[in-house]
């Protein structure tokens, strides 16, 4: 017999050979998932392991207390799936009851007694959960953001990294708080939010001190402006129905019920661990876990901590080495995974949900031949998927690729961590990120690369397919893109995505996004539409292939450069580029001496508003707007059409072709979007 069973309603001391107890309760299935795992090693020991052996999760509800943990040991061809039609539910919580009736800051809420589960799970608990839905932690200002007055050691000119541990206050903005040191200022600016935890406030000075330093200087993006924040956790602030407060020191919890819940009708669960499963391989000296699959599995109910952050390899010099830091320096890229792989290959993740979590959904560190299919990753505190390797100087033991992200639903993430990704690989190679639906994000929806410029980079032969990507950034961060790239990254395709509704605080609400030196890619049949800036913006790149796309409006223009460079940045060819009041192109903030460094040609082109667009503005001490007549003389977009495509009402935002467009002359090929976003289980590869 190749099966296992496991059931809440099972003993880890019989021998899982049965779905139920029998008759004399004296045998049936074990009762969890670590109980599986050492039945199964316990078979491998023995030789009495075979082919295709599978452990049955049944339907219920698993309580965990600590992680379950996978090593090289286990790596056995073993899958462990759910019962067919039945829902295992790994949960990391406890519920808190025996409530009473109180009165704080002047309406009612409940409280209850969590002393013992604070002694037995020492940490500051950071996520409350009711009925299966998040609760937020009380903040100021009510609405809107406080604004920065100053900051000690920072002037509106400070380098980007110039961060700092103080900064200090408007009049009236702040009080003195109970449990100050439990107390976090969130400043949202540039791409990330940096987490402040207080140590001290003068009320005379106003100086506010924190124990993390910032990655950033605290200015609000590139402007004379400084950030703004807001005050998380405050008890004081406890008022709003959904809100609660965990007062450490006296070891109570608080909560204001929202309208119609009463304790008899809410399930309240107090979230203990930050990580359910994590499979750790040993890769540095080769030593795998390998061949394990997880299928159907419910993880939810998990925490968060504030991690190290971390700062890309090229600017290592900027930090200094043992200091806490308020964020991550970009994509919340050192929070780890509810589900956790380090060192491990050929690990199937399929069809499981993870939702109500801390962290990312699933994390992956030096791994490769991932298969993470068909999985439902939603309501978390970090993104959806991160993998991640080392750089082209590292190990190859420690690189990463060869994985398949597919058919994923991935929404309302970054909860927590905003700037944290959909779905973002750093340093890997031959991946395929195809038909995945990713949207209600906080920052980018895909991003793929993480080598700024031209230097060697691991990252190649990547595709970005077929993927659904929308309602991304939510007006909470600055310079995003649905899709986001950097550094060479050759082989790479992006193509048939269909991306729309981006939006961002400052700048930036970008389609899709080649950032710094993000080159040899093809971009292809692609549709782009209602993003806040541009459809595309190349920041700096070289010989990107642009062909057969359908760009829409963009605020400003429908094309973008940053920096014009003395090669060509991108060849822009056979596209349908639409604008609605702006401009065709825009070049950054080159010289003024240089011209637009790329190819643009045989493209079709309209404009919504004044049928003939704008042409490009390009930099100088002031910007200049060439038109189109002008910009045709001077040879780019000399052979393009100028016409009305002759979009009809679409199915899938297809922004389909009337049979008489003008498109079909010039050679555009049709771009068929109806297998964008997850596919049903028989049709997946």
């Amino acid at each position: 017999m190749n099966v296992l069973y496991v059931s809440p309603a099972g003993n880890d001391g019989w021998s899982g050979r049965l779905p139920e107890a029998n008759a004399e309760k004296t045998d049936g299935p074990l009762a969890t998932l670590a109980g599986a795992r050492d039945a199964v090693r316990r078979l491998k020991r023995a030789g009495r392991l075979q082919h295709g052996f599978t452990v049955y999760l049944r339907g219920g509800r698993y309580a965990m207390t600590q992680s379950v943990r996978f090593g090289p040991e286990d790596s056995s061809g073993v899958c462990y799936a759910n019962q067919p039609g039945e829902r295992p539910v790994m949960d990391g919580s406890v519920l808190v009851s025996d409530w009473q009736a109180t009165t704080v800051n002047g309406v009612v809420a409940w409280v209850a007694d969590v002393s013992t589960i604070l002694r037995r799970f020492p940490r500051q608990p950071r996520s409350l959960f009711v009925n299966g839905e998040r609760r937020l932690r009380p903040s100021l200002p009510r609405e809107g953001r406080f604004q920065i007055e100053d900051v000690p050691g920072n002037t509106v000119h400070s380098q980007l990294f110039d961060g700092v541990t103080s900064f200090v206050t408007a009049p009236g903005d702040l009080q003195e708080y109970k449990n100050l040191q439990d107390i976090e200022a969130l400043v949202n600016h540039f791409w990330v939010e940096e987490r402040m935890p207080l140590v001290g406030w003068n009320p005379l000075t106003r100086l506010l001190e924190s124990s993390r330093k910032s990655i950033f200087c605290l200015k609000a993006a590139f402007g004379p402006e400084w950030a703004t924040y807001r005050l998380e956790n405050v008890f004081e602030a406890l008022k709003e129905p959904g809100e609660w407060y965990v007062d450490r020191p006296a070891g109570r919890l608080y909560y204001v019920p929202m309208a119609g819940e009463t304790v008899e009708t809410c399930e309240i669960r107090l979230p203990v661990l930050t990580q359910l499963i994590v499979v750790q391989g040993d890769p540095a000296a080769g030593k795998y876990a390998e061949f394990i699959c997880f299928r159907g599995l419910h993880l939810i109910h998990t925490d968060w901590e504030q991690v190290q952050g971390n700062v890309p390899e090229h600017n290592q010099k900027e930090v200094t080495p043992g200091v806490l830091l308020a964020s991550d320096a970009q994509a919340a890229e050192s929070c780890p995974g509810v589900f956790q792989l380090d060192g491990a290959r050929n690990i199937a993740i399929e069809d499981c949900t993870i939702a109500h979590g801390g962290f990312y959904g699933i994390s992956a560190d030096h791994c490769r031949g991932l298969r993470i299919v068909g999985n439902h990753l939603h309501d978390l505190g970090g993104g959806g998927v991160k993998l991640r390797g080392t750089d082209a100087n590292g190990p190859k033991e420690l690189r990463s690729g060869e994985h398949r992200v597919s058919d994923n639903h991935i929404h309302h993430i970054g909860e927590v961590f905003k700037a944290a990704i959909g779905i973002i690989g750093t340093h890997v190679y031959a991946t395929a990120i195809i038909h995945n639906h990713i949207h209600d994000t906080h920052y980018s929806g895909i991003s793929v690369g993480w080598v700024w410029g031209y230097a060697p980079s691991v990252s190649c032969d990547n595709t970005i397919a077929y993927n659904h990507i929308h309602n991304i950034g939510r007006k909470v961060l600055s310079d995003m893109g649905a899709i986001y790239t950097l550094g060479v990254q050759p082989g790479t395709t992006i193509h048939h995505n269909l991306i729309h509704d981006v939006v961002t605080l400052h700048y930036g609400g970008w389609g899709i996004y080649p950032d710094e030196g993000s080159g040899h890619m093809v971009i292809e049949n692609n549709v782009v539409f209602n993003t806040q800036e541009s459809c595309l913006f190349v920041h700096y790149s070289r010989e990107l292939i642009v062909r057969n796309n359908i760009f829409v409006g963009g605020k400003h223009s429908t094309i973008s450069l940053g920096r014009s460079e003395s090669h060509n940045s991108f060849t822009l060819t056979g596209n349908i580029l639409v604008t609605d009041g702006g401009v065709l192109h825009h070049v950054g903030y080159a010289s003024s001496a240089m011209k637009p460094t790329f190819l643009a040609d045989h493209n079709l082109v309209w404009d919504l508003s004044s049928k003939t667009p704008h042409g490009t503005v390009v930099p100088g001490e002031k910007k200049t707007t060439i038109t189109l007549a002008e910009l045709r003389q001077a040879g780019t977009e000399a052979h393009s059409l100028v016409a009305d495509p002759g979009f009809v009402p679409a199915t899938h935002y297809a922004f389909a072709l009337s049979a008489d467009s003008p498109a079909h002359p010039m050679g555009f090929r049709a771009i068929d979007l109806s297998q964008v976003g997850p596919r049903v289980a028989e049709k997946r590869d």
